[in-house]
């Protein structure tokens, strides 16, 4: 009986196939690349994007929850500014029954009833502040228009840890409440930090503080950033541009503050 006679490949015809199947691999591959390309660097660019948009909306929320006039920018590398954490309005005069504790501004003064608040309630780990102009005696860096609250103090009633004469009452009777520091956004090499500094100076700050070694990064990869606040019109121009990839994607942003104190 005669067996089949089984035939297969040869060498020379597996390294013939494979070095067709290389050719046409290479080839594909040649066409695909300018398209693979255009997609990480689309996506490379959307993430950029991404990233710069989130720091401006940060930026823009912290802002424009400062203290009215409070915000100062010594140089282009940082922007200062004294976060407001609560706030309220004082009983000018007492009820038609003779009852109640107005905040006086003719004379010293420890205590005052609140008539509404929202924020963050009294605590002794705060300050009051009154009609925060930004000038002379009305200017929270002076001190004379703020002061620290007692453990007594409550949502509805704040007692001051030493009797005070506010300079001028609020038009709309109202009250901040403000930490004992400063926020702070400043630029420094390839990043953008944010910390605070504890203390709120006895005059404005003219240069921008010292950036701890342990200062959170807020953005890495910066290649542009710069802060120019116009107190006139309460705007602060920011520019900010981020590297990656060999590419710089730059963003313009201005932010604008209501400073009505």
């Amino acid at each position: 009986m005669l067996r089949p006679r089984l035939r297969g490949f040869t060498l020379i015809e597996m390294v013939t196939s494979i070095v067709i199947i290389g050719v046409i691999g290479a080839s594909i591959a040649g066409f695909m690349k300018p398209a693979r390309d255009s997609y990480f660097e689309t996506n490379r660019r959307a993430i950029m994007a991404e990233g710069a948009d989130v720091v401006a909306r940060r930026i823009d929320r912290e802002l424009k929850s400062a203290l009215p006039n409070s915000i100062v920018s010594p140089t282009t590398s940082c922007v200062l500014f004294v976060p407001a954490v609560g706030g309220g309005r004082y009983r000018v005069e007492k009820n038609d029954a003779g009852l109640g504790d107005p905040l006086e501004f003719n004379k010293s003064d420890n205590s005052f009833d609140v008539l509404a608040h929202d924020g963050q309630p009294p605590s002794p780990n705060v300050q009051v502040v009154i009609y925060n102009t930004g000038l002379g005696a009305l200017d929270v860096y002076a001190g004379e228009n703020r002061a620290a609250l007692t453990s007594q103090s409550t949502a509805n009633w704040i007692r001051l840890d030493k009797s005070t004469k506010f300079p001028v009452p609020s038009p709309g009777s109202y009250f901040h409440l403000v930490p004992d520091r400063l926020d702070v956004f400043a630029c420094a090499g390839t990043r953008l930090h944010r910390f605070s500094v504890a203390g709120i100076p006895a005059s404005r700050p003219v240069a921008c503080p010292a950036i701890p070694a342990d200062a959170p990064v807020f953005a890495d990869g910066v290649a542009a950033c710069a802060f120019t606040y116009r107190s006139a019109d309460g705007l602060i121009l920011f520019t900010l541009g981020l590297a990656s990839g060999g590419e710089t994607l730059m963003q313009q942003n201005e932010i604008h503050v209501d400073n009505t104190p």
